[in-house]
């Protein structure tokens, strides 16, 4: 009993680690899709390029406050086993499932922290949803960005083992 107990809890802790590592993957494959379509969305419609940059800089701000979230919540030991198991429910827990106690303990603990979420809350107060619906379907249209897009889903696909 005791040796298949230390043999679960060892297989547990593998599939925590590998969906953590999983994770950070996904982060940087989607950060590499975000750099080709930010250069696409500028090239195709550049009449736009106030209004993409400002969508593309929230897009890496709030990839970089779910990394600085998950990065707090491993380092507080409060990434559990349950909540490690997927991307997908790791993505949960660091968005739908933040507290404003946590919120509130990272942007004292960390100034970097609490700059990023002034600028998504400045970013998300100026913006206006249906600015790029125009040329948001140019940018689909794009051969390259699609390229992109399905570099990404073929990456995220092989990182769940699909």
């Amino acid at each position: 009993m005791l040796l298949t107990t230390f043999i679960s809890k060892l297989l547990g802790h593998s599939r925590t680690a590998s969906a953590q590592d999983k994770f950070r993957e996904s982060q940087e494959s989607y950060l590499e899709f975000l750099r080709i379509a930010e250069r696409r969305a500028l090239e195709v419609s550049p009449n736009y390029k106030l209004a993409w940059q400002y969508v593309f800089r929230l897009q890496h701000l709030l990839m970089k406050q779910r990394c600085f979230r998950f990065e707090y919540l491993l380092g507080n030991g409060q990434m559990d086993t349950l909540t490690s198991t997927s991307i997908s429910s790791i993505t949960e827990r660091l968005d739908k499932g933040w507290t404003d106690t946590e919120e509130f303990s990272l942007k004292n603990e960390l100034p970097s922290y609490r700059e990023i979420s002034r600028e998504i809350d400045e970013i998300k107060s100026k913006w206006d949803p249906s600015a790029l619906d125009e040329p948001r379907v140019v940018l689909e249209k794009d051969s390259e960005y699609c390229k992109a897009r399905l570099a990404l889903s073929e990456r995220a696909k092989r990182q769940l083992g699909v």
